[in-house]
């Protein structure tokens, strides 16, 4: 089975909606190297449309150059063990907005993008991939293997959110031939929204479910690509759970 991942931009609450938010992107190239890689005189450097979503390096007010990795504000910084990291700051209007990025060693011509990053990135136009999400309301540190869409030790780098009020949350199948089901309880809430998004941030499907406490909803995904997919649960003013649904 294929490695997956994604974060949702329903993982936004409202009370965290005037918050600053601090992501820390780190790569492992480890077995980058192994491969026969040399690593360049200018280190790992993180591309992406940072600028777009007026990201800063992280505690300064310096803006991150949008898909640049020579300029300074691209560079990583050597943690050692073959490990690199950068930490961005976004302000709250970017909260939900898609991040596509991708590591690169040094400049263009030596960056990751290859099929393996198919189920946790998009097509950048130019025969390769780029790494994306949806920026998220709370703050946090991501690591993946160089090329991967998980950790080098296969373990999921990005987590699904679920607030305190649900309880005993299930979707499956999980992956899904043509339908899946998700259902939960959450009391004191009489009705939710059940959106299903692409990688891209697209909704693809939203149901209305009417519950007294109690939900249970069905998802016809037969029509869908196979591929990954994000679910958002928010009874209108709050995100109650999000997390990522699988299409075969």
């Amino acid at each position: 089975m294929k490695k997956l991942f994604t974060l949702s931009a329903a993982m936004m609450m409202a009370a965290a909606a005037s918050a600053q938010v601090s992501i820390t992107f780190q790569v492992d190239i480890t077995d980058f190297l192994a491969n026969g890689a040399t690593l360049s005189a200018s280190g790992i450097r993180a591309a992406g449309n940072f600028g777009d979503n007026a990201a800063t390096l992280g505690g300064s007010s310096t803006a991150v150059a949008n898909w640049a990795p020579t300029d300074s504000t691209s560079a990583m910084t050597d943690l050692g063990n073959n490990l690199w990291t950068i930490t961005v700051d976004y302000p709250a209007a970017s909260v939900g907005n898609t991040q596509n990025w991708k590591f690169v060693n040094g400049d263009w011509g030596s960056n990751e993008g290859a099929a393996t990053l198919t189920d946790c990135g998009v097509d950048d136009g130019f025969g390769g991939f780029n790494r994306a999400f949806e920026i998220p309301a709370t703050s946090g540190t991501y690591r993946f293997c160089w090329d991967a869409c998980f950790q080098c030790d296969g373990s999921d780098p990005m987590l699904s959110y679920q607030s305190e009020l649900v309880k005993g949350l299930r979707v499956y199948p999980n992956p899904a031939v043509s339908n899946a089901q998700i259902s939960f309880n959450a009391v004191g809430i009489n009705e939710v929204q059940i959106r299903l998004f692409d990688l891209s941030g697209r909704e693809m499907m939203m149901n209305q479910v009417i519950g007294n406490g109690s939900f249970e909803a069905n998802l016809n995904v037969s029509g869908l690509n196979a591929g990954m997919y994000v679910y958002h649960i928010s009874n209108g003013a709050e995100v109650l759970a999000t997390g990522r649904l699988m299409k075969k």
